[in-house]
């Protein structure tokens, strides 16, 4: 199982979460979705580069997708590293 401190210092780890977060914003500004009543959250430039102030959703769901995505990547990681060992015994 994978730890925070893990996430923490490792670079790859933190990349799949913010690739994730990024993902998903790209997702919901091409479907022109937002969450409603926000006072602050995470914002993406629109597809032609111009400046937003569409608050597409907020840190707590930014968490979210960013370990899901983590734990995802961890977990194929140990099941690949099972299976090369697995194969050598």
């Amino acid at each position: 199982m994978i730890s925070i401190n893990d996430i923490i210092n490792s670079p790859e780890l933190r990349e799949v979460g913010r690739m994730a977060v990024e993902d998903e914003l790209v997702e919901w500004r091409d479907e022109r979705r937002s969450m409603l009543n926000r006072g602050n959250g995470l914002v993406i430039r629109e597809a032609d580069g111009s400046e937003s102030s569409i608050i597409r959703f907020g840190m707590e769901m930014a968490l979210k997708i960013a370990l899901q995505a983590i734990l995802d990547s961890s977990r194929s990681l140990v099941g690949d590293f099972r299976s090369e060992h697995s194969a050598e015994g």
